[in-house]
Parts: structure tokens; sequence; C-alpha cells
């Protein structure tokens, strides 16, 4: 993985190798990551160079796959993480945990542990309004993305290029009285934006990766 100590890298690589997955540890990761087929990023670590080192790659392959292994993060660091990443683990979480996020990540499913979405549920972020409206087309995205669908494959979807789909989705949020995405759902699914069951036809998630042995993972 990147940027952390060899105990927790074997060790992680260890749990995923038994999962069936293929471990990839490139000298050039850039090079190696761009033009691949869709492929899961573990990064261990939050420290400015892993930040760096996540960025770079996520600009090279938007397409990716983000899991992070923080070092004891925050609420609100969780909420920053989760704006970019499919999953974020608290680096010291069980290794069947690990191995649960990298498969939803496979799966573009979104992964946070539920003591982190409660701390962000309940955090004293001022609530949003009743009167809040939110038209139908956004509903539908907001509950593609609680169904697990990334940003970029929400974008092809709904026929946006990646960075218009940010900045639609961005404004949604702080319509929504919420900082970002993971904050927006909670109150989405408190306001019952999220119970429709029938989502627009620009909102649909996107279909999985098929599960193989081809699959790989990044670190």
């Amino acid at each position: 993985m990147l940027f952390t100590e060899p105990t927790t890298r074997a060790r992680v690589r260890g749990t995923l190798e038994r999962q069936g997955y293929r471990i990839a540890q490139p000298d050039r990761l850039l090079e190696w990551v761009t033009g691949r087929r869709p492929h899961v990023l573990v990064v261990t670590g939050d420290d400015p160079p892993a930040q760096r080192a996540r960025a770079a790659v996520m600009r090279a392959a938007p397409e990716a796959a983000c899991v992070v292994l923080a070092t004891d993060p925050t609420p609100g660091r969780y909420r920053e993480l989760m704006e970019t990443c499919t999953a974020v683990l608290p680096e010291s979480a069980p290794q069947e945990d690990v191995a649960v996020a990298v498969a939803g990540a496979w799966r573009e499913l979104s992964c946070l542990p539920r003591s982190a979405a409660r701390a962000l549920s309940g955090d004293g972020s001022t609530a949003p309004s009743p009167a809040v409206t939110v038209a139908p087309r956004e509903a539908g995205w907001l509950r593609a993305l609680a169904d697990g669908a990334t940003v970029a494959g929400l974008a092809r979807t709904a026929g946006y290029s990646p960075r218009e789909m940010y900045r639609l989705l961005s404004a949604l949020y702080a319509q929504l009285g919420a900082a970002g995405r993971t904050e927006a759902l909670l109150r989405a699914d408190r306001l019952g934006l999220l119970s429709v069951t029938a989502p627009g036809p620009d909102a649909s998630v996107p279909r999985p990766h098929p599960a193989s042995s081809s699959r790989s993972v990044t670190s």
C-alpha cells in the first residue's frame, strides 16, 4: 500500500490475496494505472505524501475506485475523504472489514463505518430547512449515490462531464445544507428523499464490474 510501514502493508496484502485479488505494486504507479481496466487503489495512511499520491492517481484515472485506510480519522476527515474516495476505514480496522470494503469498491459501492455515519449524522451541523425542495432529477442523483454510484459513473449516465457533475452535486449538497456527499445523503435520508423506489432515467446506477479471477488491486 502507499506510504505505510511494512507490517501493515504485508498484512493487508495477504488478506486481499487470500480473497483472490491480484496485487500490483508498480514502481511507476501513474504510468501503470493509466489506460488499464477498472481496478481498486488501496491507500494506507493519510499523511500529506499519501494525500498527494492519491490525488495524482485519481486525476490520472478517475474511474479507479479508491479505498483509504486513514489514521484515526475524525468525522470531518471522513467527510472530506468520502468526496473522492469509494470507501474509508480507520487504519486499525479488522482485516475482514478491509476485504469487505475492497469487494464493495470493486462493485462501485461506497463503504463507511457505522460509527462514522452516526457521527456525521449528529455532528452538530446546521440542519436543512424543512422547506427545502429538490427536483426529481436531483433526487434521482441522490438515490443513485446512496445505492453506490460513483460521481464519474453518475456523470456518464446523466450525460455530463465529471467536472460538471461535481459542480452540480456540490450545488445540490449546499442546497441540503451539507458540506459534502456523505452528509448530504444522511440528510436526504432524513428528509425521505431516498425512499422513492423509481429513480429518474438519468440517475440509474452504473452496472458493477463483474467479479472474476482477473480482478486486480493496486497498492
